[in-house]
């Protein structure tokens, strides 16, 4: 049987403007989410990047049915890393769906840059 494991959606909120400049800043809640599961990661080397170790990775990850959150703008954490959410995904539509996950997100992250 498939078992997902637990990531945390870093969920932006921007706050009034304070300080010299009265720029905004945003201010990133925790929710974590149970029976995720993590797709395997694919990296490639990013073309325009000046520097040799520079990587692109991408990432499915699969949410459980009933979380009905939007994840626009949102990053998650999954395995020690923090990736941005592409998009905003929804969730699969209609017809026998078997399994407990009904949510795509791709993720992306680039190290090295």
């Amino acid at each position: 049987m498939l078992k997902g494991e637990q990531v945390v959606v870093l969920r932006p909120s921007k706050t009034a403007g304070s300080g010299k400049y009265n720029a905004q800043t945003v201010k990133w809640e925790d929710e974590p989410v149970d029976g995720v599961l993590l797709g395997t990661a694919t990296p490639s080397d990013v073309q325009d990047s000046t520097l040799p170790n520079a990587v692109s990775i991408d990432l499915t990850a699969y949410f459980p049915r009933g979380y009905s959150q939007s994840l626009r703008g949102c990053r998650i954490r999954a395995r020690d890393r923090v990736w941005q959410v592409v998009g905003d995904p929804i969730p699969f539509d209609g017809g026998i769906t078997p399994t407990r996950w009904n949510l795509a997100v791709n993720l992306h992250r680039t190290d090295g840059r």
